[in-house]
Formats: structure tokens, C-alpha cells, sequence
């Protein structure tokens, strides 16, 4: 059985600051509660990487997987073109569902990237992110 997911929001449309032909590079990296992610990417004659971090603070669990491939998250509304190149925040998640109810944690949120140049897909339960 695939974890629920449903009610994805766009918090982030990536194709704000990258390029049409996208990220050049990722990097992630886990350091304390904090999952870091490194967007690279190029502008103009190439000459120099530009980057964009997201960073989820009090990163509880994360998963990358093959994009595209096998998932173990279902839902039928992210499937939209519109979304692909989004940080999306689920309205619904049954992991977050599942903590609540036999551990009383509350506060996070199931978040998704999809990286095409890297060919993975990124999904994050934190407390929140930001972008720098």
C-alpha cells in the first residue's frame, strides 16, 4: 500500500529563478534537524553557478527516490505539468497523520521536490522551511 498523500499546495515555482534548462547541479546534505538542499544552477554566458537553498528545519524523516520512477507516495492531483518544478506542501499526508495519532507530534509537514537534471525526487517531513 502507497502512503496518502492530497491537497498539494505550490509554495515555491522554481521556474522563478531557474534557467529553461534548469538546475546544473544538486547537493544535499543533513547536518543536526536540518536538511539542506543546494540548488546550482547557471545564468547568462555560464561563467559562474548561482544557488538557491532550501532549507527544512527540524527535518524529521526524508526520502529520495528515483524521479521518474516507483514512489511510495500516492496522489492522483500532483500529477498536474504545473507542479512539476514546484516545492509543493501537502494539505493531507498519512505519514503526518500516522505521528499524530500514536505519538501526539504535531507541527510538521510533508513537503515534495522533483530535480530533473539529477533525475530525483525529493520528499521531506519537517517543521518548516525557508529559502535563501
Amino acid at each position: 500500500n502507497k502512503v496518502k498523500l492530497s491537497n498539494p499546495k505550490k509554495l515555491v515555482d522554481m521556474n522563478s529563478f531557474l534557467p529553461l534548462d534548469g538546475e546544473s547541479r544538486v547537493e544535499i546534505l543533513y547536518a543536526g534537524t536540518e536538511l539542506i538542499i543546494n540548488v546550482f544552477f547557471e545564468i547568462g554566458d555560464g561563467a559562474s553557478d548561482e544557488k538557491k537553498t532550501f532549507r527544512f528545519k527540524k527535518a524529521k524523516y526524508f526520502y529520495k527516490l528515483p524521479f521518474p520512477g516507483y514512489s511510495p507516495f500516492s496522489c492522483s492531483s500532483d500529477e498536474g505539468i504545473e507542479l512539476l518544478n514546484c516545492l509543493v506542501e501537502y494539505g493531507y499526508s498519512e505519514m503526518v497523520d500516522i505521528d499524530k495519532e500514536r505519538y501526539g507530534i504535531s507541527g510538521y509537514a510533508h513537503y515534495r521536490l522533483f530535480f530533473h537534471s539529477i533525475g530525483v525526487a525529493v520528499y521531506v517531513i519537517a517543521k518548516s522551511f525557508s529559502l535563501e
